[in-house]
């Protein structure tokens, strides 16, 4: 049916056959193919790729919205300054996607504060 030929076409992406496959970009959108292959998202559309769709502070709180896909997971971290002596800490984790918007809140501080979005494919 329709979900065997999206995961057909997914697995495209990724040819054994061709080792460049899973480390090209093919829409030029700075994610490769493999990268796209685990997020869920399209290497042939360089608008769709794994980042925050949405952010914004109110009363102290940062709301960080993503797009989820089905049997992919998600872990938000943060980080305060881009220095070698900082690293990157857990915000939130296991964010099962849905298929839909996922949104993630983080209270703010008086420091500017990065935050990056990982996916990993379910088991």
């Amino acid at each position: 049916g329709k979900e065997k030929k999206s995961l057909r076409l997914r697995l495209e992406w990724i040819d054994a056959q061709d080792p460049n496959s899973a480390t090209g970009d093919l829409d030029g959108d700075g994610a490769n193919n493999g990268q796209e292959y685990i997020a869920g998202t399209s290497p042939n559309n360089a608008q769709d790729y794994l980042r925050f769709s949405r952010v914004t502070v109110s009363n102290q709180v940062c709301v960080l919205e993503f797009n989820s896909q089905v049997g992919r997971t998600y872990t938000v971290e943060g980080l305060v300054a881009f220095a070698s002596t900082n690293s990157w800490t857990t915000v939130a984790a296991g964010l099962t996607g849905n298929g839909g918007t996922r949104s993630v809140t983080a209270p703010v501080s008086g420091t500017a504060c990065y935050y990056r979005l990982k996916a990993a494919l379910d088991p």
